[in-house]
């Protein structure tokens, strides 16, 4: 997050890379950044980002509430940061395996993908039949 965003063909605008910034500081943080913290991501100053946040706002793609950080996705399941969401997963019986994304016999390797699995309720301790078969409702 130390690292400026820059205008490219796919971000447009400083409106969308601030959406994309604030979007990014909850899946990494699970809260939401300070207009300080959008304004040196964008390298502009705050009076800017306020402009740009209440933009965003009248278009609905956030939530404004009173307090220092007031801004909220209209899509409460994208404040939650990753870990938290993995941790939840976990505590439903979901197994995250990481695996490497690169192929034998080549020298560059990829960052890992998580790959969701599911336990069966009986490898986490709860109610299954003899066979491991998580009983139905």
């Amino acid at each position: 997050m130390g690292v400026p965003l820059r205008l490219s063909p796919t971000r447009a605008s400083r409106k969308l890379l601030a959406l994309e910034f604030i979007k990014r500081h909850f899946a990494d943080r699970g809260d939401a950044p300070s207009y300080g913290e959008i304004a040196i991501a964008l390298n502009t100053s705050r009076g800017r980002v306020s402009e740009i946040v209440h933009k965003l706002a009248d278009e609905g793609k956030l939530i404004l509430q009173p307090g220092h950080r007031g801004i909220r996705l209209p899509d409460l399941a994208d404040q939650i940061s990753e870990s938290d969401a993995l941790r939840r997963l976990r505590e439903l019986g979901y197994g995250i395996i990481l695996q490497s994304a690169f192929q034998v016999g080549t020298n560059t390797g990829l960052p890992g993908v998580e790959i969701l699995d599911h336990i069966p309720d009986i490898e986490t301790g709860g109610g299954g039949d003899d066979d491991g078969n998580a009983r139905r409702p």
